[in-house]
């Protein structure tokens, strides 16, 4: 059964995020090596879910704070967040190439393959 206490709990979500966000990475390079408009597809679904996850940790944010000590806490949880949203962002404006139809240059392949983790 799913948790639907509010607000949900921010470390989970700043979690969940993190590791979307890696996990885009990752599928951001395989997207462009192979060029899988499924993949890239599947990247779009991550950015939407990346887009709830800060949409829920803002309503956090506003619901638990209510001094100023509580509000600076809060800032650097949601530049966390938003760090890790911009990364989405940027991973799916990959997939949106693709989805395009656009095609990827052998240089940018070259350089994936040569690139340490």
């Amino acid at each position: 059964m799913e948790d639907t206490s509010y607000p949900p709990n921010v470390k989970d979500l700043l979690t969940e995020m993190k590791n979307i966000s890696d996990m885009m990475v990752d599928l951001a390079f395989a997207v462009l090596v192979l060029e899988d408009r499924d993949l890239a597809r599947q990247l779009s679904r991550l950015e939407e879910r990346m887009n709830e996850l800060m949409y829920q940790i803002r309503g956090a944010a506003a619901v638990v704070t209510r001094r100023l000590e509580e509000a600076k806490l809060i800032t650097g949880i949601l530049q966390v967040a938003s760090a890790a949203e911009s990364i989405s962002d940027a991973v799916e404006s990959i997939a949106d190439f693709i989805l395009r139809g656009m095609k990827v240059h052998p240089v940018v392949c070259e350089a994936i393959g040569e690139a340490d983790e």
